[in-house]
């Protein structure tokens, strides 16, 4: 069990896409791929975070904000690092960036599969 001390939610950056993708890949299947997380890097209305811990990413998520509404578009938890309220401190960014920017609504849309 980890203990939640000392999370830092920063931006995601280029070296770390590949331990963004890998985590993805482990967590969903059908998940977003190495060059999805890539394109939102690139694009203008994505905001992309990860949570650090122990000097590795232990959560990610992609978010995407147009005119008053933001949309999660994908996040994940390390396994180990479940049940910890990690992707509840994630969510919390969430919130906080899209009332900054001035939205109103966040939406979550669901695969059905999911």
């Amino acid at each position: 069990m980890n203990a939640v001390t000392d999370l830092d939610i920063a931006p995601l950056q280029a070296d770390e896409l590949a331990a963004v993708a890998a985590l993805e890949a482990g967590l969903h299947d059908g998940g977003w791929s190495l060059q999805q997380f890539a394109d939102s890097l690139a694009n203008a209305h994505h905001h992309a975070s990860v949570v650090h811990a122990t000097g590795e990413v232990i959560a990610y998520m992609v978010h995407g904000i147009v005119c008053d509404e933001a949309e999660l578009l994908t996040l994940g938890v390390a396994p180990d690092w479940q049940r910890h309220g990690i992707g509840s401190r994630v969510l919390d960014h969430l919130f906080t960036e899209a009332r900054a920017v001035g939205c109103t609504q966040v939406f979550l849309e669901v695969r059905a599969s999911n």
